[in-house]
């Protein structure tokens, strides 16, 4: 008996595998998600710390060259020996002096305010720098010349010096800073990173169990669909040795019922029509009803033998077990021509041919269901049938000049039971034909049917 897994069971595996796909799936898509959304914040902490590096540089550049070149016009006026460039010093020294303080507050706009005590400092440093730079910038004549040099190296030089280490430390704090973000932008990919292995591993391992719970759920559709089908095959074999044995019953019991309607009705009424036969030749000279009456009853009796050997020869020809399969074809074909009109033909390769029984049997029937066929649906003028043996088995061809017909639309009962007869002995079954091109039935089958029953079994 099959064992089929329970739809319960089936609706379970189902909703599992689901779950653990639409999981794995959820779990991909989460990972990708978040992976693009952690590179993405990366990308952009990158590219902000980065613009606010070098625009912070760029302005601390700026403040370090134009105090620089402050202080050196401040250095030219003081010891420049022509009295004609002074004023030319001093002008470039103040508007490079006013230029220096635009730079320091455009730098200390973008800068962090825990740097605020630093530029404060350097804010202090510039204005004593500049105070002393003020004061020497009026200095005129002979005491420009005898106080330039030492205003300059006493004050100036050491005050200079002192906001320029600030400045070169705001820029050390600036790279600080700038290094501090690459580090956690590092540290974010490295935790994306371990994330990623994390998500992974786990993706793997709920890949593998899905693997092997789907591996499983198909070796059970594998096993119930081999043991439906290894049913279906008994099924098959037992239905095909259930038509074989009612085929066999039925020519059993044709033959038994043509040898009862021979041996007996046909005997009887052979019998009758003697006694009729003798009751006339009685009664011939008398006149009368009664005469009459023993005519119409000798006409009745003989009918009624004309009409029981027909079924006879109809249910089972004696010539096809007495005479062989050639025989009978030949007389089934006069028999045909005589009630129906049709030209049949037959044509035999060998006249004698030793067949079993159920081979012989089966060609009849064959042969017998295509002249129905083509007497009452196709309309034929003629048929012509052909016996032709070969080393591969015994082919029949049975063809007529009816009005044909479409085999994919059109399929009786007749012809299903002629592929029916066939095959159970390993035989094959090929209709040609089509609407007003007549018909071509093709029969192939084995010399011997039990090596067409072992074909089919293999």
């Amino acid at each position: 008996m099959m064992h089929r897994p329970s739809q319960p069971i089936l609706r379970g595996i189902r909703l599992a595998l689901a779950m653990a796909y639409g999981g794995l799936l959820g779990l991909l898509v989460f990972l990708g998600i978040y992976a693009a959304r952690t590179l993405g914040y990366v990308q952009r902490t990158d590219a902000h710390s980065s613009r606010i590096y070098v625009e912070r540089s760029d302005r601390l550049e700026a403040i370090l060259s134009k105090a620089y070149a402050t202080s050196g016009v401040v250095r030219d006026y003081l010891l420049d020996p022509d009295p004609g460039s002074t004023d030319a010093h001093r002008r470039s020294a103040l508007q490079g002096w006013a230029e220096t303080l635009e730079a320091l507050q455009a730098y200390k706009r973008v800068t962090a305010e825990s740097r605020f005590e630093a530029i404060g400092m350097l804010e202090k440093d510039m204005a004593r720098y500049w105070t002393f730079a003020g004061q020497s910038l009026e200095l005129r004549g002979e005491r420009r010349m005898r106080q330039g040099y030492e205003v300059l190296t006493a004050q100036l030089v050491p005050l200079r010096d002192r906001w320029l280490a600030t400045l070169n430390e705001l820029r050390i704090f600036d790279q600080r800073d700038l290094h501090n973000s690459i580090a956690g932008a590092t540290a974010e990919l490295e935790g994306l990173r371990r994330r990623l292995w994390i998500v992974v591993m786990v993706s793997v391992l709920v890949g593998a169990s899905l693997a092997a719970g789907t591996w499983r759920y198909l070796l059970q559709l594998e096993r119930a669909a081999q043991e439906q089908y290894s049913a279906s095959v008994e099924f098959a074999g037992r239905l095909e040795e259930l038509s074989q044995r009612v085929l066999g019953v039925q020519e059993d019991e044709r033959r038994k019922l043509a040898r009862e309607l021979h041996d007996e009705v046909g005997q009887t009424l052979g019998a009758l029509l003697v006694d009729l036969g003798q009751a006339e030749g009685v009664l011939a000279e008398t006149p009368g009803e009664a005469g009459d009456r023993l005519r119409s009853a000798h006409r009745l009796a003989e009918t009624a033998l004309n009409t029981v050997r027909n079924m006879t020869l109809l249910l089972r020809p004696s010539m096809l077990d007495d005479l062989g399969l050639v025989p009978a074809l030949y007389w089934q074909a006069r028999e045909t021509s005589r009630r129906t009109g049709m030209d049949v033909r037959v044509t035999a390769e060998e006249e004698d041919l030793d067949l079993p029984d159920p081979l012989r049997t089966t060609i009849y029937r064959v042969v017998q269901e295509a002249l129905q066929n083509a007497a009452r649906h196709s309309r034929a003028g003629s048929v012509e049938i052909v016996i032709q043996p070969g080393e591969g088995g015994l082919r029949i061809l049975i063809r007529d000049d009816g009005q044909g017909f479409d085999p994919k639309k059109t399929k009786g009962i007749g012809l299903l039971g002629m592929q029916e007869r066939v095959s159970q002995l390993g035989g094959e079954v090929e209709l040609e034909s089509a609407p007003g091109h007549g018909t071509l039935l093709k029969v192939q089958l084995p010399l011997d049917p039990g090596e067409g029953d072992a074909r089919k079994s293999a």
